[in-house]
């Protein structure tokens, strides 16, 4: 049974504007999607009304045996709007005792047209990355028969230092160990901050995901061919594909599509087994008591049109790989797309 592929769900990198939550939730509505990953969200208290915070045991696949458990807070809010009433749910990063403290406005959120019990929701914790950065936590939610989690790897240059390989066998390890009956079907989806596939001049200090993994059967990388991020700073402007779906338990008709949707330095991508409509570019506004300091990056507007500068040829090198790695041969594969200004080596998103 494919369960992941009977919904229709999306994921979007907000870049912390606050007017983004209510573009997210409006995404959901109009798309008629079941939830949406979200990530660099906003400290702020959550807009609706708010629920008790639910405490969740952490799921660390590589703690010592008998090692007593860690908690996140899941903060929650019913959300009505226009007589819909959506469901929100995020753990932060900005917690001064947590171990894996982030800079403020780092959350992970989901946004879902069904409550959860705290039974329906798993935090993971991932390992570091090659460069020992501190993991951002996923946050999972069962929706019906299927485990849905938001993630966000770590940021490093070259992007093949990153933790996203980890990451994701990390979820693959938490959902093995599990005791539910939907746990073979699972998708981990958000900002990857790896590309997904190779193609012929991708850099190999890029090290695609799907370079560095091995595929069980009924695992896949859904993608779509467009540029999900593209940012300036100061001269140089990046671009690449980094917002994806890693799935366990899906149809190969489940599809990614792009949305044309302004407002942060990622787009929203959408995923489902019937066209979804891109639809007009919107921004939405950004309040001055919301918005609030961020990096010093330009988000993108709206998409532009033509075909992207493909990525300058960076230095070869040998990655480190992951236990599930196919080893050096990479697969070479049409539909991804980066591109970047002078520097060979484009600065990866936050």
């Amino acid at each position: 049974m494919a369960a992941v592929s009977d919904h229709a769900v999306a994921t979007w990198n907000t870049h912390a504007k606050g007017a983004n939550l209510d573009a997210a939730r409006a995404i959901v509505t109009q798309k008629n999607l079941a939830l949406m990953a979200l990530q660099e969200v906003r400290d702020d208290v959550l807009p609706g009304t708010p629920g008790t915070p639910i405490i969740v045991n952490r799921i660390n696949p590589h703690s010592p045996p008998g090692a007593n458990p860690t908690t996140s807070t899941v903060d929650q809010s019913a959300w009505t709007v226009n007589g819909t009433t959506l469901y929100l749910y995020r753990i932060k990063h900005s917690d001064p005792s947590s171990q894996y403290r982030q800079s403020k406005d780092r959350s992970i959120a989901v946004i879902s047209r069904r409550q959860m019990a705290a039974g329906d929701l798993r935090v993971v914790v991932p390992r570091k990355d090659r460069k020992n950065k501190l993991p951002f936590l996923a946050l999972g939610v069962k929706y019906v028969d299927a485990w849905f989690y938001s993630i966000h790897a770590t940021t490093e240059a070259p992007r093949r230092d990153n933790n996203a390989d980890l990451l994701i066998e990390d979820i693959s390890l938490a959902q093995e160990s599990a005791t539910d009956p939907h746990k073979n079907n699972w998708a981990a989806l958000g900002d990857f901050n790896r590309l997904p596939v190779s193609k012929a001049n991708t850099s190999p200090n890029e090290k695609p995901l799907k370079d560095n993994l091995a595929l069980d059967p009924g695992e896949q990388i859904i993608h779509q061919t467009l540029v999900t991020y593209r940012s300036k700073r100061g001269a140089v402007i990046s671009s690449a594909q980094l917002d994806y779906m890693f799935a366990q338990g899906a149809t190969t008709a489940y599809k990614a599509t792009r949305l044309n949707q302004g407002g942060s330095d990622h787009y929203p991508v959408a995923f489902s087994t019937t066209s979804v409509t891109p639809g007009a570019c919107s921004v939405p506004p950004a309040p001055a008591a919301a918005s609030g300091p961020r990096p010093k990056s330009t988000p993108a507007r709206c998409p532009r049109t033509g075909t992207p500068r493909p990525t300058l040829p960076g230095t070869a090198a040998t990655a480190p790989t992951s236990p599930r790695s196919p080893g050096p041969t990479s697969t070479t594969s049409p539909g991804n797309s980066a591109s970047t200004s002078p520097a060979p080596e484009p600065r990866p998103t936050m």
